[in-house]
């Protein structure tokens, strides 16, 4: 960490995704309007899109075997596609549950290095593609830790941290 990000984003989106068609009839005033992804031959409608939508056939990131499956690397590709990848390398940290951390941590390290991306939002002219340089993993909740160790500059702190009342 060498000072802080000069435009931060963030992104959130309910981790469903649901089959759709995104074309039109030419009939725009009567038409729903939705955000959609194509994905390898696939459109999904995503988020909270998905609901308003329809309410059949939802797909939902869960279980313990949802790390680094084809919905995990979709989820994943959707949010960095929102927060303006669109081609190169990228250097990705993912996080895990502390108790599925040791089982799915070099699968998730070794199924996006070996997943390039290749997806289109809607509106976008040609697709966004885009290789993993880099996967890191973590437990879930490293991050809580590191906020005791680093000051606000990403410099390791002096004393220690968890000395005293904490």
């Amino acid at each position: 960490l060498k000072g802080k990000a000069k435009n931060p984003k963030s992104f959130y989106m309910p981790s469903v995704r649901a089959a759709a068609t995104g074309e039109s009839l030419g009939l725009s005033q009567f038409e729903m309007d939705y955000e959609y992804v194509d994905w390898y031959g696939n459109r999904y409608v995503v988020g909270d899109d998905v609901v308003r939508v329809t309410r059949r056939h939802l797909e939902r990131h869960l279980g313990q075997d949802r790390y680094a499956n084809e919905f995990h690397q979709f989820l994943v590709a959707v949010a960095l596609a929102k927060l303006g990848v669109t081609s190169g390398k990228v250097n990705l940290t993912l996080f895990c549950p502390p108790s599925l951390f040791k089982q799915h941590r070099q699968n998730m390290i070794d199924t996006f290095m070996n997943a390039p991306v290749k997806l289109s939002l809607k509106g976008d002219k040609k697709p966004r593609e885009w290789s993993y340089e880099q996967v890191s993993v973590y437990p879930e909740g490293i991050g809580a830790v590191a906020c005791f160790v680093f000051d606000e500059e990403g410099n390791m702190v002096d004393s220690e941290p968890l000395q005293g009342q904490t």
